[in-house]
This record gives C-alpha cells, structure tokens and sequence, in this order.
C-alpha cells in the first residue's frame, strides 16, 4: 500500500516515487531546529504528515512525532525549554494561500500547547517567514516585500519603512538585532536592524552568481533559508545556492564553514552543549530529508540522524 504525504519543496507540483512512498512536492521545505537544556533536538518538517514537529533523543536515538498537522516552517526555544511556532496552514476560496495564521507556544516538559495569536488576516501576522523577540512578545513577520512588527497586546505595525526585493528568513541576536536575508539584492544581502541604527547593510554578495552544483538551475528559487548564531554570536546563513552554511563576520567578511553534500543544502542551524546541528534537506530521489548532521565547533561532523520518517526509526 502506497502511502502519500504533501511535500512542500518549491511551489510547483511534481511527483516522485521514493521506495513505495509517493511524494507531492508543492511548497519549500522548513528550517527551524532547536535544542534544549537536556541536548534534546526538535525541528518542523512540512514534508510529511502537512507537517510535523519531530524530536530526537539523543541518548537512546529515538525520533518521535510530537505535533502533525503543525505546518511550520520556523521555530524558537525560550531558556524553559518552550518552543514558539509561527504556522500557516493552506486555505481554499477567493484567496488561496497559507492563509490560516498562528502563533503557539510549547511546552515541552507538560506537552501543553497554547495558541498566542490566530488571525486570518495576513496583515496582522503571517506565520511563514517570522521571528521572535527575546521576550517573545514581539514578532517580526515578512509579507508583501516588508517587514511588520505584531505584539500579542498592541496592534500590527509595520517596524522597517523599506521595500525589500525578496526576504527570505529573519533572526534576533542575544541583543535584539533583528537580521534579515534578502535573495535578490546584489547576489545575497544581510541586513541588520535596530532602532538606533536603523537599517544596516552587512554583506551582500553572499551567493555565487554561477553556483556549481546548485540545488535548483532556476534562479527565482535559488534562495537563503534559516539565520542563526554561532557561539560568538556570528550570523550563520543556511542557502540551497552554494549548499553552504556561511559565517558573516560583523565587518561583512564571511566564509563557507560547512557545505553540504551533492543534492542535498543546509535548511537550519541550531548550537548547543558545544555542538552545531544542521538540518539539510534533500533533491535525491534515495532521500528528501531532513536529516541532522552534528558537528563540532569547527564544523567539522561528528554524527549524523538519517531518520526512517514512515517507520519513524534514526537509521
């Protein structure tokens, strides 16, 4: 018996046969990834079950699905061990799109799940491309090439008076900066945002012009995917053009400290108890991922999760 599961990869519908797993490939893949106090990895994935948050024990090299039905594509852990999820779930109609919005929160000792915000109006918040305040009451969001900012107690306001060709993730530092990617300025820009500074533009030309191996031919999808830090607080930025993981200095100078292997790009990156994990996702017909790769403070790997997602077993 075939077993069939939505698989966003891009926008356009295709179909593959994986082993006797059909797949549709309809959207992009997720890139949130997140570690806990205990060294518990948790990372979304819409490319099963219209989405899944997952979770892997490292001591016994379980994988669990803890929410289906949970289409998020970016996530955040407080210092409680909570996760904060913006999600948008599809809606049919005179507007098509992911049009049904939502902020939760988990807990991920209780297993509680609280919903912060639902709205169907995609200018309150839309829960594609957000990210979260250090006190997580404010959440920055992307829609219509700006940037707004939505507090759970105020209305929408729109934070960075800028049209933005295409933002593609957005990060907040230990300091409340707020990064942003943005794929179709001068090959790859990273900007940085605050008040007092305003809008700051860190490095750009991020992304190769003529990439050897990239994961898609086309440009229009050949993108940035999750921001986060490294331990000295380093942006770190995940694409599918170069299949990197690069480090932007706070100069602008940056550098390629991971890549990942043929048909397959880093998603999201995540640091904890003195290890980065990199959740990739996979263009090989064998395997579409997401798969973790552990790795030292010099990036160098030192485990990977290959994960069974019908069986839901590590491999």
């Amino acid at each position: 018996m075939l077993s069939k599961y939505k698989v966003s990869l891009f926008y356009f519908i295709t179909t593959v046969t994986l082993f006797f797993t059909t797949v549709t490939l309809q959207a992009h893949p997720s890139w949130g990834i997140v570690v806990d106090n205990s060294g518990c990895i948790y990372f979304v994935d819409v490319l099963h079950d219209d989405g899944t948050l997952w979770k892997i024990d490292p001591t016994d090299r379980s994988v669990q699905a803890i929410l289906r039905g949970f289409h998020a594509h970016e996530i955040f852990i407080d210092e409680e061990n909570n996760i904060y999820a913006g999600v948008a779930i599809w809606r049919t109609g005179e507007i098509e799109g992911e049009g049904h919005n939502y902020i939760f929160k988990y807990n991920t000792s209780s297993g509680q799940l609280d919903t912060l915000l639902f709205t169907d109006d995609w200018d309150e918040f839309h829960g594609q491309t957000f990210a979260a305040s250090n006190n997580y009451r404010d959440y920055y969001f992307t829609i219509n090439q700006k940037i707004f900012d939505k507090n759970l107690n105020r209305p929408t306001k729109s934070l960075i008076d800028h049209k933005f060709e295409r933002v593609n993730s957005l990060a907040v530092d230990k300091s409340d900066n707020l990064w942003i990617t943005n794929s179709r300025l001068k090959n790859g820009t990273l900007y940085r945002w605050n008040q007092r500074e305003g809008l700051v533009e860190v490095a750009h030309r991020l992304l190769s012009p003529q990439p050897e191996n990239p994961i898609f031919e086309e440009p229009q999808v050949q993108i940035f995917y999750g921001i986060n830090f490294d331990q000295d607080g380093n942006p770190l930025i995940a694409d599918n053009v170069d299949r990197q993981l690069k480090k932007v200095s706070m100069d602008g100078t940056y550098q390629a400290v991971y890549e990942s292997e043929k048909f397959w790009h880093p998603a999201g990156v995540a640091f904890g108890n003195g290890h980065y994990y990199i959740m990739e996702a996979g263009y090989d017909r064998r395997n579409i991922g997401p798969r973790i790769i552990v790795t030292d403070l010099d990036f160098k790997e030192v485990d990977r999760y290959v994960i069974d997602f019908i069986k839901e077993i590590i491999e």
